[in-house]
């Protein structure tokens, strides 16, 4: 049986840490990444920004420009329609891999969507404030034990890509408008992995915590 392909994280990070890092080409054993400043090798990303222009379809791919405070960066798609329902002043989450062309690196989305509510964007910024990132990595000398576990577990969760899509559309499920209970989707899992794989998700800020025990699927 072939090896079920591991999840990588996407970490949560600004967008000036990931566009003025470095692209990075590596061999097929691990995917090309941007290595920021804080010497963070980021091969999927996790931002939530706005969109402050669109960049013309000229037949071979559509693309937007996301701001978030930090600086700006676009993510482009040589699929037609990715962008057509995004709008300039829209706030959006992306979740992308990092690419290059000539000297400037873009995002290539894996997962896009509206972000309803304005105040997601602050959560994001006590988010990366909180965490003390340096680029996208809690820097290594004031990371706790538990904190470097946390990290080394959220990466090694093996299920794959059709799993987490599940495990979100139950907590969607539970979720009433007050949130999901962990306990009861946990047990609606009835996996292995599945408490790594909540707290994979949380760290790619997919679903989030909003009181203990209560989980929401960011829309």
């Amino acid at each position: 049986m072939a090896e079920q392909q591991k999840r990588q994280v996407a970490l949560k990070l600004s967008i000036t840490d990931l566009a003025n890092g470095e692209f990075i080409v590596n061999d097929g054993s691990e995917p090309n990444c941007v290595r920021t400043k804080g010497n963070v090798s980021v091969s999927r990303a996790n931002i939530i920004a706005m969109v402050v222009s669109k960049i013309g379809d000229d037949g071979n791919y559509g693309g937007i420009v996301l701001d978030d405070g930090s600086g700006s960066i676009s993510a482009r798609s040589f699929e037609k329609g990715v962008f057509e329902e995004f709008s300039v002043g829209d706030l959006v989450q992306l979740v992308g891999r990092p690419r290059a062309y000539g000297n400037e690196i873009y995002i290539a989305p894996e997962i896009i969507r509206k972000v309803e509510n304005k105040r997601w964007a602050e959560v994001r910024k006590l988010e990366l404030k909180n965490n003390v990132l340096d680029g996208v990595g809690l820097k290594k000398e004031l990371m706790r034990p538990e904190e470097k576990k946390e990290i080394n577990e959220s990466r090694e969760v093996g299920l794959d890509e059709s799993s987490f899509e599940k495990i979100i559309a139950i907590v969607r499920e539970f979720d009433k408008g007050d949130g999901a209970d962990v306990g009861s989707v946990l047990k609606k899992i009835n996996q292995p992995d599945a408490e790594k794989a909540i707290t994979a998700l949380l760290k790619q800020g997919e679903v989030f915590e909003i009181r203990p025990g209560k989980i929401k699927v960011l829309e």
